[in-house]
């Protein structure tokens, strides 16, 4: 008997964490690797969603044996400082079995942090005669996720 059997590019699409405002796109097919002639539809995104693809309503993409579609496109808007909520997108064969490919991504909303391992009061250097130096030292540390730019004053 004839088995019908679809793959997908890929099981998963990773967006990782990007700048907000920030949006990206990646892509996946569907091939028929059954024996027999299908169709496929694609639900479109929920409302509200991070992620955006075009749906495939009925009655559906035709997909002969061995076809692949051409690259369905994902795009992913961050919507703030987070992980976004996870979606799954269902490819539906008009027989078989159905195969799933889940999205996900964050937001980052980069900060820099100043940390300084000295106080941040004027440096105490006491009697110092004329001719003479003396050396004190701080550490300045950025455990942010934005580049850090401050001025230091020395007077």
């Amino acid at each position: 008997m004839a088995q019908a059997m679809i793959a997908t590019s890929t099981n998963s699409l990773a967006f990782g964490t990007l700048v907000h405002p920030g949006t990206a796109t990646q892509t996946f097919t569907v091939t028929n690797t059954g024996e027999l002639d299908l169709t496929i539809t694609i639900a479109a995104a929920p409302g509200g969603s991070d992620f955006a693809w075009a749906p495939i309503v009925a009655p559906g993409l035709a997909l002969p044996v061995g076809a692949t579609t051409p690259a369905r496109t994902v795009t992913y808007t961050t919507a703030g400082d987070g992980p976004a909520v996870a979606r799954t997108i269902t490819v539906v064969p008009s027989s078989g079995a159905n195969r799933t490919l889940s999205c996900s991504g964050a937001g980052c909303i980069p900060n820099a942090e100043i940390v300084m391992t000295a106080p941040v009061q004027p440096l105490a250097y006491g009697q110092i005669e004329r001719g003479f130096r003396t050396v004190r030292f701080i550490e300045i540390r950025n455990d942010g996720d934005d580049d850090l730019t401050f001025t230091a004053r020395i007077g």
